[in-house]
């Protein structure tokens, strides 16, 4: 008879565990949303370096050889990140784990070769 006092005064333990659970998911839903939302806008800040670059790229051609044109894949390329960049700021992807993993080694991808295109000397 005591057993059975003891338990009913307290709260149910299945209870406290979902609450514990849902907290967390919670608090991890908004981990994902903010990272999520941190590299997109990461990316859309990249792309004013690369967005112009392809363009101008384009317009002359590639430069006097054409060799220009060589770059214009992995521009492009990091311009299709706009895409799943700014799908992330709809409610309905702002959780989506496939685009933060995208998103997330795009701007590896877009960073890379912002360095690399930032701190390589002309050759005149």
């Amino acid at each position: 008879m005591t057993n059975s006092f003891a338990f009913s005064n307290c709260a149910n333990p299945l209870t406290v565990r979902d609450n514990v659970r849902m907290t967390n998911n919670k608090q991890t839903v908004m981990k994902l949303k903010t990272a999520n939302w941190t590299i997109s806008t990461l990316v859309i800040l990249t792309n004013f370096y690369f967005l112009p670059f392809s363009f101008v790229t384009i317009k002359s051609a590639g430069g006097a050889f054409g060799y220009g044109l060589l770059i214009l894949p992995i521009t492009l390329s990091i311009n299709l990140l706009l895409i799943s960049a700014g799908l992330t700021f709809k409610t309905k992807f702002n959780r989506s784990i496939r685009l933060l993993i995208i998103n997330g080694f795009g701007l590896l991808w877009s960073l890379f070769w912002l360095w690399l295109l930032l701190t390589t000397p002309k050759m005149d």
